[in-house]
């Protein structure tokens, strides 16, 4: 079921009043089944993975506390072995056996073992992390075991954030599962506005801007090498309104219910360094690694040169997690040596800058420029298929090489108008980012100390309008459903 699907406002049109109506004492119940409901839209048969994992980290959690500091140490393992087995096992089993295959290829030696034919798990690598973090916590001491089976189940299938995020902590979304709400018509109105501009993120700027993405990344050696700019200029829009609107969506939807989520996404290209575009991109996974992995190999602490192994480590995990090809990993590892540099060359910027004499204004603007620029350079890794593609689409960038640029054939990609709802959609979500980064807001806040009652409700008629002219149909998954 799609964020972006009249099936899912239906189902969340019936959810919401069922869940006020029906005693407290029942409410979690129908949250899970809405919630095992939800996902099995998608596939039926896979919510038995969920269940799975629920089951072995529910008796891993409990068996932690109660075990001697060796016994403690082998439920964890079992907790993580299991739980990373059945991600390799659907997620990764093909990309390492093609990759076998390949260099027995090379060596000449047969290899019979063939590709397993299953479909990924949506959100595999969301709830996997969700549910690690859990037996984490309780190991290192932070956090009690709940004796709450029922509730644990909904804390790892909890419908909003179920498939993509955010990848939630025990210790801030499970109390919350317990807690007695009414309904309340503000924080209705508050989550209906985030829902509506997380759609108009995803329907009106990401989608659109995808169709000339995906034209141009599926073959960029027919492409120029200023289309293969422009693509991956629009791939940038196209990530970030694709997944910081799901994350609208999903946060919209839980707070309207009384739960709130973490924030999952801060204006990201507004960073002024490639380390904090880290700390304000896809927040719930950088600080999953950052708290789970980075600190554990020992983050910082341990010198300059085990800094940047742990910082490789790191981003290594990060890059694989978003895929099963070979190419996220070089995107994960280009992404970590650009966070050394950055660390490295920091004083010698900031003494460049202190020369230079420039207003704080100017360099910031300065160095958000650059940020953004290295960013889109890795997201051709990111984007691209395979290696082969990856080597054609710098060969035309680079060399700058002829091809086609807006069209194939006698098909126009955008009409003119089209291209001007386009303008109108980001220029709209540009001036509402600055103004959020002014006011320190994710969402729509300012729009209650900013404009009168009359000015809000002609925009919100704006980006409804948008939506329903100019929005693709219900039927693109979003980009971190294939994660």
């Amino acid at each position: 079921m799609l964020f972006n699907s009249v099936e899912y406002f239906v189902f969340l049109a019936l959810v919401i009043p069922l869940y006020f109506i029906i005693p407290y004492r029942y409410r979690w119940i129908f949250l899970l089944i809405a919630s095992y409901f939800f996902y099995m839209r998608w596939r039926w048969e896979y919510i038995f993975l969920i269940i799975i994992s629920t089951l072995i980290d529910f008796i891993a959690g409990m068996n932690i506390v109660k075990s001697s500091p060796k016994g403690k140490k082998r439920w964890l393992i079992v907790s993580i072995i299991s739980n990373l087995s059945l991600l390799f096992f659907f997620k990764y089993f093909n990309l390492f056996n093609r990759t076998f295959a390949y260099f027995f290829n090379l060596l000449k030696i047969d290899y019979p073992v063939p590709d397993l034919d299953i479909l990924l798990p949506v959100g595999i690598s969301f709830y996997t992390f969700q549910s690690l973090s859990y037996t984490i916590d309780i190991y290192k001491g932070k956090l009690e075991p709940t004796r709450h089976l029922g509730k644990f189940m909904l804390f790892i299938s909890f419908f909003p954030q179920l498939v993509a995020g955010p990848i939630e902590r025990a210790k801030s979304l499970l109390p919350q599962l317990s807690e007695r709400r009414n309904f309340d018509y503000n924080r209705f109105a508050h989550g209906s506005m985030l829902i509506l501009w997380g759609l108009f993120k995803k329907v009106v700027i990401a989608d659109n801007a995808a169709k000339y993405v995906d034209m141009v990344y599926a073959n960029p050696s027919n492409f120029s090498g200023y289309a293969g700019i422009i693509a991956t200029y629009c791939f940038a829009i196209q990530a970030y309104g694709d997944f910081s609107g799901y994350s609208d969506i999903a946060i919209g939807s839980a707070e309207i219910l009384g739960v709130k989520l973490m924030q999952n996404f801060r204006r990201p290209y507004f960073a002024r360094t490639f380390a904090e575009i880290w700390e304000r991109w896809h927040i719930s996974l950088s600080t999953w690694l950052r708290d789970y992995l980075y600190f554990s190999l020992g983050g910082s602490k341990k010198g300059n040169l085990r800094t940047v192994i742990n910082i490789f480590i790191t981003m290594f995990l990060g890059g694989i997690w978003h895929g099963a090809n070979w190419t996220f990993v070089l995107w994960g590892l280009m992404v970590g040596l650009l966070i050394v540099l950055s660390r490295i060359t920091e004083e010698y910027r900031n003494a460049l800058f202190a020369k230079m004499n420039f207003p704080d204004s100017i360099r910031k603007v300065i160095q958000i420029i650059i940020t953004f620029h290295l960013f889109c350079f890795t997201l051709v890794f990111f984007r691209s298929e395979s290696f082969t593609k990856l080597g054609y689409m710098f060969k035309q960038i680079l060399t700058m090489a002829s091809g086609l640029n807006y069209k194939i054939g006698s098909y126009i990609l955008y009409t003119d108008t089209e291209l001007l709802f386009l303008f109108i959609s980001l220029l709209i979500l540009f001036i509402v980012q600055i103004i959020q980064e002014y006011q320190n807001s994710n969402g729509l806040d300012f729009m209650y100390k900013w404009f009168p009652r009359p000015v809000r409700w002609i925009f919100y008629y704006a980006i409804i309008l948008l939506i329903a002219i100019y929005g693709v149909d219900g039927s693109k998954a979003f980009i971190y459903f294939q994660f």
